[in-house]
């Protein structure tokens, strides 16, 4: 089993929180279903969204800083 760490951003209005799912069930999810994990509070930061590489253990999918990569 992996795990991913997914988000919405937009380049105005910040970033959702990053939430961890196993990557399979990730996968499967629709956009839409994915986006109603969220409140709707945070309809305005879903312009893009961004995946993390798939990680071993739980754990290391939630150390994942997307953060860095947008320093690369």
């Amino acid at each position: 089993m992996t795990y991913i760490k997914a988000r919405f951003t937009s380049k105005n209005n910040g970033s959702t929180a990053g939430l961890v799912l196993e990557s399979q069930k990730f996968y499967a999810l629709s956009l839409t279903a994915f986006s109603r994990m969220f409140p709707y509070s945070e309809a305005v930061k879903m312009e893009r969204t961004q995946v993390s590489p798939e990680y071993g253990t739980w754990d290391e999918a939630f150390a994942h800083s997307f953060e860095k990569e947008s320093e690369q």
